[in-house]
């Protein structure tokens, strides 16, 4: 992992220079064209943590802080062929935050200046095919991290192609394991040279219903913009559109069986025989009312006033009434421990002008 550390590195950054499309395989340059790159002061710069700005799935803007210690997994656009594996994401935990003042000479130079590169260092999960996931399934989705002796094990990435933040939890009921890698400066310490045998992607919030005054209780395990992201569609998630058609497929049919239309069409012909048998009651009383409205003309003059003092007084009914609702509304609020200030960003309010500069990854 360590010995050919310099090399990789060279031809990851000799592809960005050289506008090379990145495709997730790293660039093979030969010794020549390694020389051509070379640091300035012979120093890389090592950064405690990367902030990423992106668009939520509602066109909002947020932000998610990754670091080595404590969040370093991280999503990236898959570029596997769709009709092997038509999952959107690769999945990577960083091993360091890097950036260096590179020089590239030669004759395919574009520029004579120094410049700042940035990059990171990452160790890459892979997924597990042989496990059912996704929401058919109802499983969360698998992973593992690449066993050491394969080549793919680690690489660099450009910060830019990062998409955001990513809750990897381990699978707790298939063990730990030391076979992936050996004792590596990749793992914490507190890991103790063992990685977990697999992980899993969580992406789910679940609503449960309960009593009230409590009408729901929300579990949020990440967010709403992650649960768009595996759940496809989201309007705010331009770059991903073309990408998770596999996310919208895979979604259960509903359960319309020939016993459930039938009970259905039963309830809708009983209550279209209601509504017939209200509406015969209807004319006949009309016809009744018809027959007593020569009666009754005389006696509209005296009646007349006690209506007009009935009015006055059902209005003044109506009034204290909608000051009780008013009460009501706002005693519901207390209860509820809501108040003006507890509107945030989800609710609809901003942050504030200055919340961040631009969508993108920001500069470390």
């Amino acid at each position: 992992m360590i010995q050919d550390f310099l090399p990789r590195l060279k031809d990851h950054l000799l592809g960005r220079l050289l506008g090379r499309e990145y495709a997730g395989d790293e660039f093979d340059f030969t010794d020549n064209d390694r020389r051509t790159i070379t640091f300035h002061n012979n120093r890389l710069y090592r950064h405690k943590a990367l902030r990423v700005n992106y668009t939520t799935y509602d066109v909002r803007r947020s932000q998610d802080s990754m670091n080595p210690r404590t969040h370093a997994d991280v999503m990236v656009f898959s570029h596997e062929d769709e009709a092997e594996d038509d999952h959107p994401y690769w999945y990577a935990r960083i091993i360091g935050v890097f950036h260096a003042e590179v020089h590239h000479t030669g004759p395919q130079s574009r520029s004579v200046d120094i410049q700042r590169m940035e990059f990171l260092w990452v160790r890459w999960f892979g997924r597990d095919l042989t496990h059912k996931s996704g929401w058919k399934a109802k499983r969360l989705h698998r992973l593992a991290f690449i066993d050491s002796e394969d080549p793919g094990a680690f690489g660099f990435l450009d910060p830019e192609h990062v998409i955001r933040s990513v809750h990897i939890i381990p699978a707790f009921d298939l063990g730990r394991t030391p076979d992936l890698l050996p004792p590596s400066i990749a793992r914490q310490p507190c890991e103790d040279d063992q990685d977990w045998a697999g992980y899993y992607i969580d992406v789910y919030v679940m609503t449960l219903p309960i009593s009230p005054p409590i009408k729901c209780l929300s579990l949020s395990f990440v967010d709403r913009d992650m649960f768009m992201r595996f759940r496809g569609g989201g309007v705010g998630h331009k770059a991903t559109r073309e990408r998770d058609h596999g996310f919208r497929s895979d979604i259960d049919e509903p359960n319309c069986s020939e016993e459930a239309n039938d009970s259905l069409l039963v309830a809708s012909t009983r209550t279209d025989e209601g509504e017939g048998g209200e509406g015969s009651k209807g004319e006949e009383e009309d016809e009744e009312g018809e027959e007593g409205e020569e009666g009754e003309e005389g006696e509209e003059g005296e009646e007349g006033e006690e209506d007009e003092e009935g009015e006055e007084d059902e209005e003044d009914e109506e009034g204290e009434e909608d000051d009780d609702e008013g009460g009501d509304d706002e005693r519901e609020a207390e209860d509820a421990g809501l108040d003006d200030g507890a509107l945030g960003p989800e609710d609809g309010e901003d942050d504030g002008d200055d919340f961040f500069a631009a969508e993108g990854y920001a500069p470390l």
